[in-house]
């Protein structure tokens, strides 16, 4: 008897058990559920502020004002006039300057036998002209004894 007693309280307990199981597994599908609905509202979420998203920081420059810059510049005014003609800041000429050179930069460089003697950078975009000598001998500069030329000088060039 007291065999059939241990065995039913081992079937008991095995019940209990396999009861206690089951109602966990329940509880973490419920779980699972709920983490499965959180996470689908979050990506909503997401994807409706990353649909909605601002951009930050200042509007950036339309082109007809980057046009106006570029050619008041190339007209002969400084930066400082520029900028102040423009209605924007130095730094702003500066960048619309630089981006320009960027986009339309020409190089020579002309040789004295195997050594540069000259180099020109050209920026037809805002028509300047930038010139470095590399040799003190007149003859093997690409302008002679000017220093500095101007763009007239490089057009009869």
């Amino acid at each position: 008897m007291e065999i059939e007693s241990e065995k039913k309280d081992k079937d008991i307990k095995e019940t209990q058990n396999e009861k206690e199981i089951e109602r966990l597994n329940r509880k973490l599908k419920r779980v699972m559920e709920e983490y499965a609905k959180c996470a689908k509202e979050r990506d909503e979420l997401r994807a409706a502020i990353n649909a909605a998203e601002r951009k930050k920081g200042r509007p950036g420059l339309s082109t007809e004002k980057k046009a106006q810059i570029r050619t008041l510049y190339q007209q002969g005014n400084s930066m400082r006039q520029t900028a102040q003609k423009a209605g924007v800041s130095l730094g702003t000429v500066s960048n619309v300057i630089d981006e320009a050179k960027k986009s339309s930069r020409i190089v020579y460089v002309y040789m004295d036998r195997k050594k540069p003697a000259t180099l020109l950078d050209i920026y037809p975009a805002i028509n300047r002209l930038e010139i470095w000598n590399f040799t003190d001998d007149l003859i093997s500069r690409a302008f002679g004894s000017r220093e500095k030329p101007r763009g007239k000088n490089m057009s009869n060039f």
